[in-house]
């Protein structure tokens, strides 16, 4: 690997006598390298080196510092020995094994980007073939170590031709042979676009063309979702959406699309490591998987891949930061609490707000949004209370919230009913602008009856939740005249959700869930990337970031510049049926 040969042959040119520094020293250094002996080889030269600046050996004991130090591992002497004989003896040709031991110590500090400049201006300084054809063996050899994300990191750095194609193209080979069909393309064709007329880029060329060939005719796209455990019924319901729209787009394209699906088992660790299963077998995209807390670690590996991540229901605020191709079709709770307090104080004039939710992190999450959205807009929060979900009893939290604003009040004020019976403080009515209640349907049953049985009043806002049937058969009176915000299509004559239902229905005998629905969308949102020739992981992420708004089956998706789904739709609901807000 260190060129002994060639090194050899320049140490051993004829020794003048030193006065200074005995012969003998510098053939005890020079018998220390060819024998192994490195850390004595070092010791002697390095001496020499530094003690006898105007000896005749000294360019000879800088290179063998420098040689002796690589074996040593003194990375730094190496830079230093190194760079000195380049700094002194830049015309003369073994200036090449300088460079090739400073590449030598650019590796083992972790500095590649470095070390294959270096290994190129080398290559250049060498005029010996064999010192060329080592300098060509280290890069392939390096070009093999760095994987292809890193070498795609490092592709600009200009290299000879005769030697640069060549490491490459070993990327190229090494992808191909891994399957990572999409890579191994793209990597073909940057050779062959940099170096047309090189032996190695035609080749590259052609196999380029090979790929793309076999890659249109058939795609692959990953699904990961929960097909056995708790949450086995969202996960086939979501892999049946996506067989649904596969089908149709082979139906009318004629291309193949090859699902490869892997069961999460609702398990975050099972979900990386399928992931990463999934990404070895070379997807254009991955599709799923459907929480939060699995949608991690699969982002981070997409991310490393550069394989676009459609998550259809994670609604964890923030998940597409971990990667700039991971999107998501639900928007997070940070984007619902901020549409409706948006919503409230601008669109509808709301100024006062009592906020009640879960003390858990969806709660939280949702009223710091709604917090400040509704601040931004210039509205004010009257009091804010979580209350821990399953209990049965809010008249504790309703109370307080009803003595916090009458505490505001003089003491001299009192309340009468129209007869002029003076009115205890149980029987006031107070009158917030608006409730936000982002609870749980099982929570809400009983939450929202309370709120109006201990006489507050005002506009109630809250989330999905208020479009279930059994809330609205049980609760139904209260809910009027409330606004909502819910992803999923509810109101009636929504084309693209009545056209979808039908379909799926004819399929698979029964009505789909909003989990169809949204892998059914995922997979029609990559569609409209395919193109009709070579598809690649690349191409699909611009195409999803293009995208400005898309009307799915589960409701409209319009991506943010960091893939998160920016939409939420608002509904009102009056004489218990739910109609679109005007926005």
């Amino acid at each position: 690997m260190l060129l002994v040969g060639a090194l050899v042959a320049v140490l051993a040119y004829p020794v003048v006598a030193d006065e200074i520094l005995p012969r003998t020293l510098y053939s005890r250094a020079y018998r220390a390298l060819v024998s192994g002996d490195f850390e004595d080889a070092y010791t002697d030269f390095s001496t020499y080196a530094d003690k006898y600046a105007g000896s005749p050996a000294r360019g000879a004991a800088l290179l063998g510092a420098a040689k002796s130090a690589v074996y040593t591992e003194r990375f730094d002497a190496v830079r230093r020995y190194a760079n000195l004989y380049l700094e002194e003896f830049a015309h003369l040709s073994t200036r090449s094994l300088a460079f090739l031991y400073l590449g030598h110590a650019q590796v083992a500090s972790a500095r590649v980007d470095l070390a294959v400049n270096t290994y190129g201006e080398g290559y250049v300084a060498a005029r010996d073939r064999s010192v060329r054809a080592a300098f060509r063996s280290v890069s392939d050899g390096l070009a093999d170590r760095l994987g292809a994300t890193a070498a795609e990191e490092i592709f600009h750095i200009e290299l000879p031709p005769e030697m640069a194609a060549g490491a490459w193209t070993r990327v190229g080979e090494k992808l191909d042979a891994s399957g990572q069909r999409y890579r191994a393309a793209r990597y073909y064709g940057a050779i062959a676009d940099r170096y047309p007329d090189e032996p190695a880029g035609i080749a590259a060329r052609v196999r380029q063309r090979e790929l793309a060939a076999a890659l249109a005719k058939t795609i692959r796209v990953g699904v990961l979702a929960p097909i056995s455990g708790s949450l086995a019924n969202y996960g086939k319901d979501m892999k049946r959406g996506v067989e649904l729209a596969a089908g149709e787009y082979t139906d009318s394209t004629g291309r193949t699309i090859d699902l490869l699906v892997e069961d999460t088992e609702g398990s975050a660790v099972r979900a990386t490591r399928s992931c990463q299963m999934l990404l070895g077998r070379d997807p254009v995209a991955v599709i799923g998987p459907l929480t939060s807390n699995a949608a991690v670690g699969c982002a981070a590996a997409a991310a490393a891949a550069d394989v676009p991540l459609l998550l259809p229901a994670a609604t964890e605020t923030g998940l597409p930061l971990l990667g700039r191709e991971v999107f998501c079709l639900s928007p997070s709770t940070q984007t619902y609490g901020i549409t409706l307090g948006g919503y409230a104080v601008e669109g509808l004039e709301l100024c006062s707000h009592l906020i009640i939710a879960p003390a858990d992190e969806y709660g939280y999450d949702m009223a710091e949004a709604y917090r400040e959205a509704v601040e931004a807009a210039g509205g004010e929060i009257w009091h804010e209370t979580y209350y821990e979900p399953g209990i049965t009893d809010f008249g504790p939290y309703l109370r307080t919230f009803k003595a916090s604003f009458l505490d505001t009040l003089s003491d001299t004020t009192w309340f009468y009913a129209p007869d002029s019976t003076r009115l205890d403080q149980e029987e006031v009515t107070v009158y917030p602008d608006a409730i936000f209640t982002p609870g749980y349907t099982e929570d809400l049953v009983l939450l929202l009856p309370q709120i109006r049985f201990y006489k507050i009043a005002g506009r109630l806002i809250g989330t999905d939740s208020f479009a279930d049937e059994d809330l609205m058969m049980r609760v139904g009176g209260n809910l009027e005249e409330s606004i909502f915000g819910s992803v999923q299509p509810l109101a009636d004559g929504i084309m693209a959700w009545e056209q979808f239902s039908a379909r799926y229905s004819r399929k698979y005998g029964n009505a789909p869930t909003r989990m169809a629905a949204l892998g059914y969308d995922a997979f029609r949102l990559l569609a409209g990337g395919l193109g009709d020739s070579l598809a690649t992981p690349q191409a699909l992420g611009r195409h999803l970031i293009s995208i400005e708004e898309f009307d799915g089956a589960a409701g409209v998706v319009h991506f943010g510049p960091q893939g998160d789904n920016r939409r939420v739709p608002v509904y009102y609901i009056r004489d218990r049926q739910i109609s679109p807000a005007l926005r």
